[in-house]
């Protein structure tokens, strides 16, 4: 573990904001040259800050807002990724999207656990050396990189759906979906496997306080192309892919929907329920990503324009900080709004959802209760049907006409 270092003024980078928020002293990054108008905000001989940080009011907004909002989500992203599973293995439709649907809520439910676990450790102050501190944040970075990238996956299997309807069942098979999914994994795994190396936990001068950053050795790497890597696989790319992907299935929607009208005489009622469930499945998935879009872009946005700003004082570099606690709230909210998006747009979710959570049986499905009925019926043998005289294997009798007119069809056949 390594000392925080004194610098001579606060550089607007993700690892600064990030240290903020980390400690009551904030361990800044020792890399900077400049000086607020020629004063060093710290005092060089305790690693503390010259200035009383704790009089002003929008320190406090920020380190309650930071924590609040972490414990906020974390309770909604365990409850809605848990309803979420349950719900989907409830409902027995294990369609390649329910697979993402399900991978994508364990994704968010580990991610939550991890974020739950920091901000509990810079509460209580805990140190956790420097292979927890990279373990802990190896996970808080690629666990919300594979949610983005999971739902821009299955955004482009609703694109082939409607784009390449005949298609689309050879292309989007369960083993090309676990391969799609294990590719992902794979990839953020290894593009941020530098976490396991490059951070190290940083103690202050007293000894008391403890943060994670990265070590000196990688300050260059951290400080000028991390943030960029981290801010494209985060958030631009996501939006991008699902901005440009939105708008092809919307035109491919107006396009099918001209041709199923034509053709809507002709088709069975099964047809027409499995088309109702894919239109409905579509909706969902376009509200979903069009969530993560609106709820994104501000942290896009806020990474942009924060390379132009300076910040002349600390109550400059305060409201910095709370537009950078803002944003990223915002951003986290993906994680336990898309269970709250299935719940609105999905109708059959809600209602599998619903009887979950009423303590109601699962329905049963129209092909067992029909069975179910004709186990009860009687049972005639040939000669009997032609004689018109009954022979009972079961005392019961049913009087569903729908049935008993079925069987006398099947009598009058076998004459």
């Amino acid at each position: 573990m390594a000392a925080i270092q004194a610098p001579e003024n606060i550089s607007p980078q993700f690892s600064t904001y990030l240290s903020y928020l980390e400690n009551a002293t904030w361990g800044m990054n020792s890399t900077t040259n400049e000086t607020f108008n020629g004063t060093a905000p710290f005092d060089t001989s305790t690693g503390y800050p010259s200035v009383a940080l704790y009089s002003y009011t929008k320190y406090w907004i920020t380190r309650y807002v930071s924590t609040i909002s972490n414990y906020v989500i974390f309770v909604l992203t365990i409850f809605g990724s848990t309803s979420t599973i349950v719900t989907m293995v409830r409902m027995k439709s294990f369609y390649t999207t329910s697979t993402y649907m399900i991978t994508l809520a364990a994704t968010d439910f580990f991610s939550a656990m991890t974020k739950a676990m920091r901000q509990t450790r810079k509460l209580l102050n805990i140190s956790y050396g420097d292979a927890g501190c990279r373990i802990e944040q190896f996970i808080v970075m690629t666990m919300p990189e594979v949610s983005n990238w999971i739902i821009v996956c299955v955004t482009v299997e609703r694109f082939i759906a409607i784009r390449h309807p005949l298609k689309v069942a050879t292309i989007c098979t369960k083993r090309n979906t676990a391969i799609v999914l294990i590719s992902v994994f794979v990839f953020f795994v290894t593009l941020n496997a530098h976490y396991l190396q490059t951070i190290t936990e940083i103690i202050s001068y007293d000894g008391d306080h403890y943060m994670c950053a990265a070590s000196d050795l990688y300050a260059y790497f951290s400080t000028s192309i991390l943030p960029y890597m981290e801010e494209f696989f985060y958030s631009v790319g996501p939006c991008i892919c699902l901005f440009v992907l939105n708008i092809c299935i919307i035109n491919g929607l107006k396009n099918s929907n001209k041709m199923k009208q034509e053709l809507s005489q002709n088709v069975s009622e099964t047809v027409k329920e499995k088309r109702r469930q894919n239109i409905q499945l579509t909706r969902m998935l376009l509200c979903l990503s069009i969530m993560f879009f609106l709820f994104s872009m501000p942290a896009s946005i806020f990474f942009i324009v924060q390379k132009y700003l300076v910040e002349r004082n600390i109550d400059q570099v305060l409201n910095h900080a709370i537009g950078y606690v803002f944003v990223y709230f915002f951003s986290d909210l993906n994680q336990c709004m898309n269970f709250f998006v299935y719940i609105i747009s999905g109708s059959r979710f809600r209602e599998e959802f619903m009887k979950w959570f009423c303590c109601q049986e699962p329905k049963r499905h129209k092909q067992k209760i029909l069975r179910s009925r004709v186990k009860s019926l009687k049972i005639y043998t040939m000669s009997d049907i032609k004689s018109e005289t009954p022979v009972y294997t079961n005392a019961s009798f049913c009087s569903d006409n729908e049935t008993m007119e079925t069987w006398s069809n099947i009598a009058s056949g076998a004459d």
